[in-house]
């Protein structure tokens, strides 16, 4: 009798051990929040006065995080406790000045050329999107403090996102205009004749709808869409993520609506990140959540939780980023950056798995 009580217990825990698992609650996926830097010091983090509203987030794979922050006109260079590293960078117009960058994407190719007042050349190691509709390409040897402006179109007052793809043999430099669709570059930063029809999702009204931000995962591109905007800036509401080709053509809907609002953070997340793990993270701008979703179903999992079980929200939160393996960096720590108080200040921070 014994013996069939220890394996009705043993049977009744495993039926208990499976519903949870079903029911999505995992003991293992708990993280731990941490800010970094921000432009004031809020939290008793280090200061960095040039850390205003950050949006994008790229890393070198060999160095230091560059992130972009429109509020200061500046890309900074960050390791990963969020120390910085000189020097800061402009996107500089002649005679002009400084303009807002926004997206960012590391270029470890030898393409997409940029060109100081004096003639040197070298490939464009960062291309940043700014607030004005231009893209500009940044090259230490060529000028370590600014990024020049290699393409202007006043048909996109905005530029947001960037991210780097390719097909048929050559790169492509791909960006996300909220006022229009997903546009695409050449080497040369020549706009690409796209097919008729190209980046485009029957199930999103185009006249209210954009693209807010594009990241580039396993060749595809990923794009989030949320209000259509002269501004970076959208509230919370509608939001929606779709998968392309990188010519333009639609593969799967991950998700409509529901849990997104205002969508702009993508990551896919790497095989060491508990319960989440090889599992798509998308970032809210509009309540600050990070969502989980399926990468092939669509299925929303839940959103990231912190020690105490709470949903994780950050207030202003834009990119999501994993570290590059190097400078503090870890491979499966999820980097942040943020523009709390409706951009007025900013944050860089790091969401560990806790073990």
């Amino acid at each position: 009798m014994r013996n069939v009580h220890i394996r009705a217990c043993l049977a009744f825990a495993w039926m208990l051990l499976a519903m949870l698992l079903a029911s999505g609650v995992q003991a293992q996926d708990r993280y731990r929040v941490r800010h970094l830097v921000s432009s004031d010091g809020a939290g008793n983090t280090l200061v960095n006065p040039e850390l205003i509203d950050p949006w994008g987030l790229a890393f070198d794979p060999y160095g230091f995080a560059y992130v972009a922050a429109p509020g200061s006109r500046k890309v900074l260079r960050l390791d990963g406790m969020g120390n910085p590293q000189a020097p800061s960078i402009s996107t500089w117009v002649s005679g002009l000045g400084e303009t807002a960058p926004v997206g960012i994407v590391f270029n470890g190719s030898a393409n997409f050329a940029t060109r100081n007042a004096d003639g040197v050349t070298g490939p464009s190691r960062m291309l940043i999107t700014t607030e004005d509709g231009g893209l500009h390409g940044w090259n230490p040897d060529v000028d370590p403090g600014h990024a020049t402006r290699v393409y202007k179109s006043n048909a996109f007052p905005i530029l947001m996102g960037a991210a780097l793809s390719g097909c048929c043999g050559r790169q492509l430099l791909y960006a996300a205009p909220p006022t229009w669709r997903t546009i695409v570059f050449e080497t040369n930063y020549r706009r690409n004749p796209m097919p008729e029809g190209a980046f485009y999702d029957p199930q999103i009204a185009q006249d209210f709808y954009g693209p807010y931000n594009v990241q580039a995962i396993a060749g595809n591109l990923y794009v989030a869409y949320a209000q259509r905007t002269l501004s970076r800036r959208i509230g919370p509401g509608f939001g929606s993520v779709v998968v392309f080709s990188p010519t333009g053509v639609l593969i799967r809907r991950i998700a409509t609506g529901g849990a997104l609002s205002s969508p702009w953070g993508l990551a896919m997340t790497p095989a060491d990140f508990g319960a989440y793990s090889n599992k798509l993270l998308v970032g809210n701008t509009g309540d600050g959540r990070i969502n989980v979703y399926d990468p092939t179903t669509g299925q929303h999992l839940g959103a990231l939780q912190d020690a105490n079980g709470q949903t994780i929200v950050i207030d202003g939160l834009h990119a999501l980023q994993f570290g590059n393996g190097v400078a503090n960096q870890p491979v499966n720590t999820l980097f942040f950056t943020a523009g709390p108080a409706n951009g007025a200040r900013g944050v860089y921070g790091r969401i560990d798995l806790i073990r």
